[in-house]
């Protein structure tokens, strides 16, 4: 078990060490899809995680599958989030940092624990030799699905809120204003808000903070909004 962890946390210093220099070398402090696509995980992932640990360990054993194949698609699952927290680390990012560190443990624990079950029921490994390892993957697992059903819970929110404004029917000196391509994002303690107008003419400063009136009185929250004005012809 303690050569195990040793080799789990000598690649992961690896990984996140490489990631980190690799900010100091390339000056590019943009978050971008790639990035931004693993900081939040939610208990979807965790599902992911554990249909990969079963598919492995199933790979692993069949003899007419590759040995590589499995490695391969593990890989796949645990070294872009380390970099990711290698990257938010070299930006001293915590968000960055902590978002995608969570995605990385949810598929270790994940791929683990599904794995060892795996090999436990095709009868490679006896019950007795694996409970001391089961219980513990048990318990992270348990850990790690509280931030993930918070995350799950946000998420949810986010795509109510998303429904609920892009629904709108806005009207601003009777002006019909539509929303369009609408995304909600949250960024630290704000809550962002992007989105097209469309209208028949370029909004003014001051509707344009009426329009933010309007959205935080249906939101039920203030918003930061991140507008591009488009015209109707």
């Amino acid at each position: 078990m303690m050569q195990y962890l040793e080799t789990i946390a000598i690649g992961v210093c690896l990984a996140m060490g490489t990631a980190a220099l690799v900010t100091f070398i390339i000056p590019v402090d943009r978050i971008t899809a790639e990035i931004a696509g693993r900081l939040q995980p939610n208990l979807l992932d965790m599902g992911v995680a554990i249909a990969s640990g079963i598919a492995g360990a199933y790979a692993y054993v069949r003899e007419d599958v590759a040995k590589s194949v499995s490695g391969v698609a593990i890989a796949v699952a645990l070294v872009p989030p380390l970099c990711v927290s290698g990257i938010g680390l070299g930006w001293w990012d915590w968000h960055v940092f902590s978002g995608a560190m969570l995605l990385f443990l949810t598929n270790l624990v994940g791929i683990s624990l599904s794995a060892a079950l795996t090999f436990l029921v095709l009868g490679f490994a006896p019950l007795d030799r694996a409970r001391k390892g089961l219980m513990l993957s048990a318990t992270l697992m348990g850990l790690i699905a509280i931030p993930l059903s918070v995350s799950m819970w946000e998420m949810a929110s986010h795509w109510q809120l998303e429904q609920t404004l892009s629904q709108l029917h806005l009207k601003i000196d009777d002006q019909d204003i539509v929303l369009k391509d609408l995304h909600v994002q949250v960024h630290g303690e704000s809550t962002v808000v992007q989105a097209d107008v469309l209208s028949d003419r370029l909004l003014s400063l001051e509707e344009l903070r009426t329009l933010k009136v309007q959205l935080e009185s249906h939101a039920g929250d203030t918003l930061e909004l991140q507008l591009t004005p488009r015209v109707r012809l």
